[in-house]
Parts: structure tokens; C-alpha cells; sequence
């Protein structure tokens, strides 16, 4: 009666480990099998086509990627472990396979398990093709953005040289007028400090054409018109981005010293999301009211805008300029 019993109760046990939809054995230290579903069984003929006498052997031919043909064997970080191995059969079918130990009456029992993740493969492979296409893009857009950047330089030197024609035009009308016209001694004084401004401007464009370093070029440039720069962070180092950078910085600085008679440019930059930010702010006189952007600033927004940056204005509680331009880094 008690030997019915057990042997009803095992039969039960193999009857109820063959109906479950994964893989399942469980094997002595020395490979000899304890337990061995019918699913497992299967895939067993399906990977080394023959039944699975010896654990060891069976796990050995997986993990050294011994399989039938058509069949491969991965080690996937995204979806492995370690003593986990990935199993994709030809017809797309995909398996994890995971060996562990257990502890049983003092006892270590060899546990191996199949499951089928097929879908979560899937869904892998497709994020890696959507990375893939989102890679791509990227690429295009800072390639993109290289041009923006140098159309932006080529347009700035456009611009530079044709206030520097119109300055020494101005400037040399106004010391014809002075010598010519017998103005006075103040009127040749004015006609002095033009040429000094004048000679300024082009000095200032020399220095930018020979400098290497674009934010030596900003140093120096402060250093000229007597303005400190506080900076605040990290400026950007990626050589598109630092151009760009201090581009906005010396219009931020000539705005500064033009409009708000300021002795000190605070300069913020940090990262944040993917972005590139940047601030800028002065201890000028404060504005009267909110700012239109117009000449050099208004060009500039355009550009930065094109390049898919953002720049935002405040004038109050005072005069603040912040530029977000998009991080490739």
C-alpha cells in the first residue's frame, strides 16, 4: 500500500513537471540526472540531438556553443546573467537557459531551467534598431550643426569687415571735415578718438583671426574694453559649441559695455538633459523695460535658433541673457 502510494505520488510529481511550459532538470553534483521534464527532454534532442543522460555534459555543449547546426548560443548582457546563456534557434524561436545550485538535506542539487523569451528578444532587437536610427540622426545633426556653425562664422566675418569699412569711412569723413573745415582743436580730438576706436575694432579682429583658442579670444577681448569675466562652471569644450559659446559671450559684452556702461560679465555654462546652457549677466545700469532684440543680437538669435538652440531674455530684476544650445557631446 505505501509503496502504491509513493510511486503514485511520484508519478504525479513527473506528471506535473512535464506539463509546465519550461525547461526543467535537476541533476547530482556529478551530472547524473535526478529529475527531467518532457520539455527539456525535447529541446535536449533539438540542441545536440540526443537525450540528456549527464547534466554536466549537456551544460559543457551549451556553454562551449557545441549545438546542432543553425542553432546559436550568445552571451547577452542585456538579457543574461552569469550561468545564463541565450539559445536562438533557425526558426527564430530564442531560449535563456540558467544552471544554479540548490540545497537539499545538506546535499547540492544541479537545477537547469529553460524559458522561452522569444518576445523579449524581439523587443531587444528592435531597440537596438531604433538606437541604431536614432545614432544615425544624431550624426546628421551635428553634421548640421558643423555647417550652421561655420555659416555662422562666415556671415560674422562678412559682417565684421563691412562695420570696419563703414567705420574707416566714417572715421575718415569726419577727419576730412576736421582738417579741412577748420573745426577746432576739439573737433580734431573727436576725430582722434575715432581713429583710436577704429584701430580698436581692427586690432580686436586681428586677434581673433590669430588665436587658436576661441575663449582666449573672449579674455582678450574683455581685457580690451576693461570689463572682468566671472566664470561659473565648466565652459564647453567641444570646439563647435565653445565657438558658438563665445560668439553669444562677446555680444553679450559689447552689449554690456554699450548699453549698461557694466565693469563685470558673469558667465554661466553647465549641462543639463542633453543641453548646452549658458548665461550671461552684467552689473550695468539695470533696463528700463523689457529688450527687443535688434542688430548683431538679433542676428544672433536667429542663428541660434536655426541651429535648434533657445534664448531667452529677461530684463528684469535685471538684465539677464540664456542660450540653450544642443549638447553632441
Amino acid at each position: 500500500m505505501w509503496r502504491n502510494m509513493f510511486q503514485n505520488r511520484r508519478a504525479a510529481i513527473k506528471e506535473g513537471g512535464d506539463n509546465l511550459p519550461m525547461g526543467l532538470c535537476f541533476a547530482a553534483q556529478s551530472g547524473n540526472v535526478l529529475f527531467l521534464n518532457r520539455m527539456m527532454e525535447s529541446l535536449s534532442y533539438r540542441l545536440i540531438g540526443e537525450s540528456l543522460q549527464n547534466a554536466t555534459y549537456f551544460w559543457d555543449r551549451i556553454a562551449d556553443g557545441n549545438l546542432q547546426n543553425g542553432i546559436v548560443c550568445e552571451k547577452r548582457p542585456e538579457l543574461t546573467k552569469e550561468n545564463q546563456y541565450l539559445i536562438r534557434f533557425a526558426n527564430g524561436e530564442c531560449r535563456t537557459f540558467t544552471r544554479s545550485i540548490l540545497e537539499l538535506d545538506g546535499e547540492e542539487i544541479v537545477e537547469i531551467t529553460s524559458a522561452d523569451t522569444t518576445d523579449l528578444y524581439g523587443l531587444l532587437c528592435e531597440q537596438e534598431r531604433k538606437n541604431k536610427s536614432l545614432f544615425q540622426i544624431r550624426k546628421r545633426l551635428q553634421e548640421y550643426q558643423k555647417q550652421i556653425v561655420k555659416a555662422a562664422r562666415d556671415e560674422e566675418l562678412l559682417q565684421a569687415k563691412m562695420r570696419f569699412h563703414d567705420e574707416l569711412g566714417r572715421t575718415l569723413m569726419q577727419t576730412r571735415r576736421a582738417l579741412l573745415d577748420d573745426k577746432g582743436e576739439d573737433a580734431v580730438l573727436e576725430a582722434l578718438d575715432s581713429w583710436k576706436k577704429t584701430i580698436t575694432i581692427f586690432d580686436l579682429g586681428e586677434r581673433r583671426t590669430k588665436t587658436k583658442d576661441p575663449l582666449t579670444y573672449l579674455i582678450q577681448t574683455a581685457n580690451a574694453v576693461g570689463v572682468k569675466l566671472v566664470f561659473l562652471g565648466d565652459f564647453p569644450k567641444e570646439q563647435e559649441i565653445r565657438e558658438l559659446a563665445v560668439k553669444i559671450a562677446v555680444e553679450a559684452l559689447t552689449n554690456a559695455v554699450r548699453h549698461a556702461d557694466a565693469r563685470k560679465l558673469r558667465i554661466e555654462s553647465k549641462k543639463e538633459n542633453g543641453w548646452q546652457i549658458l548665461s550671461f549677466q552684467n552689473d550695468g545700469n539695470k533696463p528700463k523695460g523689457p529688450i527687443e532684440p535688434v542688430g548683431g543680437l538679433a542676428g544672433l538669435i536667429r542663428q541660434i535658433e536655426a541651429a535648434g538652440g533657445v534664448v531667452t531674455i529677461e530684463w528684469t530684476p535685471r538684465f539677464s541673457l540664456t542660450v540653450k544650445l544642443i549638447c553632441t557631446c
